[in-house]
């Protein structure tokens, strides 16, 4: 698997780059699913990861996320419209816990937008071991 650069992945991208993409949303237990941002987001990517979470949640009446965002710089209008379209069709999306790695701006943006969207249970954590340990008890 490639590792994925700093950049703005788009329709160009190539094969690989995009299953590095479908890479980063996974399954990390039933009903707990791990959200991994780009560095760089985009909403052609944002639209990659609104093909693969239907089909890890198939099944499952509900589902918590775990977003990882330590890596992610803030987003744009487009990709905050793209995250607005993939965020307001959950219907089954439970529990969320977002960290960042303490970044200030990207958790007051996560904050704004995932509440925009219709997250009510939304907790900001500072790791990964926090945000899996509130999912799990939620």
């Amino acid at each position: 698997m490639i590792q994925l650069e700093a950049k703005a992945y788009g329709p160009d991208s190539t094969p690989a780059e995009i299953q590095a993409i479908q890479a980063r949303l996974t399954l990390l237990r039933p009903g707990v699913v791990m959200y991994r941002e780009v560095p760089v987001p985009s909403p052609f990517q944002i639209g990659v990861f609104a093909e693969v979470l239907p089909r890890l949640t198939a099944g499952l009446d509900s589902y918590a996320l775990i977003m990882d965002l330590s890596q992610a710089k803030p987003p744009g209008g487009p990709v905050r419209e793209a995250l607005r379209g993939l965020f307001g069709a959950q219907t089954r999306l439970g529990p969320v816990a977002v960290f960042t790695g303490g970044n200030f701006i990207i958790n007051s943006v996560a904050k704004l937008l995932l509440k925009s969207c219709g997250v009510r249970n939304l907790t900001m954590c500072k790791d990964e071991a926090e945000a899996l340990a509130v999912v799990t008890r939620a």
